[in-house]
């Protein structure tokens, strides 16, 4: 469940996206949110509800958070995917290296 009380929250797939107003001011937190695994049901609007399979015991969640645009906020979470990937790479190479 995610949660904007004063903003709104869009689902496409696995994606959401959308921004909550801070306060009273015109201050925005922009947020993209990604995870591995397609839901069965998804509920929108204020509140997101994602209803995933029972069977999935693990379900990887990333995202990324913005006060300029959900643009930037997605740009962000695809290079912290990138970063993981890279020191996943890395950690094997060092495995190999030390083996």
């Amino acid at each position: 469940m995610i949660g904007a009380t004063n903003g709104e929250l869009h689902v496409e797939k696995n994606k959401v996206f959308g921004y909550q107003q801070i306060g009273s001011y015109e201050t925005r937190v922009y947020l993209y949110l990604e995870t591995d695994v397609v839901p069965l049901q998804t509920e929108e609007g204020n509140t997101v509800v994602m209803k995933f399979p029972e069977n999935d015991k693990r379900i990887n969640l990333r995202y990324g958070i913005s006060f300029i645009s959900v643009d930037q906020a997605k740009w962000l979470e695809r290079i912290w995917k990138l970063l993981h990937e890279q020191v996943e790479l890395f950690g094997m190479m060092l495995l190999e290296r030390f083996r």
